[in-house]
């Protein structure tokens, strides 16, 4: 709906708790400067229409910050 897409995915119960906890670690360890040049550079790969980079380059914080998950876009 107006152009906001939304992930989903059904998990596991231990991957659902490896992945709440990636999450805490990408937002109170990755500084601030870097959440907002990944939002913009997010934000470019939309504008351009280029959806699979944009789907790939969402998730590099989240392989940063929780490796031992298998990270991958959602197409």
């Amino acid at each position: 709906m107006d152009k906001v897409s939304v992930d989903i995915v059904l998990l596991p119960p231990a991957d659902h708790t490896t992945l709440v906890a990636a999450l805490a670690r990408c937002r109170g360890q990755m500084p601030r400067h870097d959440k907002v040049r990944h939002v913009w550079h997010k934000h470019l790969l939309r504008h351009a229409g280029q959806r699979d980079a944009y789907e790939v380059f969402k998730l590099g914080p989240y392989r940063r910050y929780c490796p031992e998950f298998a990270w991958t876009p959602v197409r």
